[in-house]
């Protein structure tokens, strides 16, 4: 009921939900008044304004979060913002334990956070609860539960959903989604033209977030059916790159990228696009896995010999920019001495000193 169906009305529904506050009496008038101007702003994806107010109701009287209405509005509305982890804490709340509605949300974050096993099992039974949601909810929540079906191979659930989600006529950009995850869909089932063409369309239209996820997606299947090489799919994911940033999908590209270099023997650029992995999302869950692949990497070249591949000025130059990488102990003076050796058999004798007098005054000791 707090929906609107004409945006013209929305201005003066709001005007009047805000005058019932400022001329309630203080206490729980004021404090239902603001309520349905939190529903309001919340149905009809009023975000922002709908935080506000939240934030103004919790201000005048504390224990209002503990309903689990409130905590639903509060904590939607924190998820629909990317607010995840605020979110999480407000459907953990135990106001909401045996409510489908509470479970749903709860399954819906956790599929945001990565866990889709748990999410698909609960989402399987408790997803229908979007059908009675407005467009404005349904269509962002629809598109977490098919892709978290997509994601555990329950083509049928996806389809079901994706089949709803049109039906309440999406917008351009939301239709873009609906149709990168058909693309999607195609591809798990082994329908790779029509994956490709799918998404060829979607990296042509008009949601940003779409257009990255299927130009990506299009570019790992091309390789995968080898149309294109790896260093083709290196300079299609460069010019990807800057296309998404900041959270894990920058990550997860950095990563790839930084893979495929390493693949086609181009370590410093490799070692390079990781270290900005690393570098740039430090409280990543994976980053030390990046850190680590960086160390194997450096390891293979100077002690499995894979930087007798370059030139000695090559090998000591990337030796010098990812000194940090060396491996403490043995191994690492292991790695010194083989990198001195093979400059001192080009003649590049003050280069050869300068690492052997480094293991001199910093690493060995005693006989060594």
């Amino acid at each position: 009921k707090w929906r609107i169906a004409d945006p013209a009305s929305f201005v003066p529904r709001r005007q009047r939900l805000q005058l019932d506050i400022a001329q309630a009496k203080p206490g729980e008038a004021r404090e239902r008044a603001r309520i349905d101007l939190i529903r309001f702003l919340f149905v009809n994806g009023f975000l922002a304004e709908a935080i506000g107010v939240i934030e103004a109701a919790v201000a005048e009287r504390a224990e209002v979060a503990n309903s689990a209405e409130f905590r639903l509005l509060r904590g939607g509305t924190r998820f629909l913002m990317g607010r995840i982890a605020e979110a999480r804490e407000d459907f953990a709340d135990k106001s909401l334990d045996g409510l489908d509605e509470g479970l749903f949300w709860r399954s819906v974050v956790e599929a945001v956070a990565g866990d889709r096993a748990y999410a698909a099992r609960e989402l399987r039974r408790v997803g229908p609860i979007i059908r009675f949601y407005p467009r404005a909810l349904a269509l962002p929540l629809g598109l977490i539960v098919a892709e978290t079906a997509v994601d555990l191979g329950d083509f049928k659930v996806a389809v079901f959903y994706l089949e709803s989600l049109l039906a309440t006529g999406p917008t351009p950009p939301q239709r873009a989604h609906v149709d990168y995850l058909e693309g999607r869909i195609f591809e798990l089932t082994g329908d790779f033209d029509k994956a490709l063409e799918k998404w060829e369309a979607v990296g042509k239209g008009p949601d940003r977030l779409a257009r990255f996820r299927a130009t990506r997606d299009r570019i790992e299947l091309r390789l995968k059916l080898e149309q294109i090489d790896r260093i083709e799919a290196i300079e299609e994911l460069e010019n990807l790159r800057y296309a998404w940033r900041g959270d894990d999908m920058e990550f997860a590209q950095l990563r790839r990228l930084g893979t495929l270099y390493l693949e086609t023997e181009d370590y410093r650029e490799g070692l390079r696009t990781l270290r900005q992995a690393a570098t740039n999302f430090r409280e990543h869950a994976r980053a030390p896995e990046v850190t680590l692949q960086m160390a194997d990497a450096f390891t293979s070249l100077f002690l499995e010999d894979e930087a007798d591949k370059l030139s000695p000025v090559s090998a000591i130059a990337l030796f010098e920019e990812f000194r940090e990488l060396t491996p403490v102990g043995g191994r690492g003076d292991e790695m010194i001495r083989k990198l001195a050796d093979r400059l001192t058999k080009v003649d590049l004798l003050d280069r050869a000193a300068e690492l052997l007098r480094g293991q001199v005054e910093f690493r060995l000791k005693g006989v060594e």
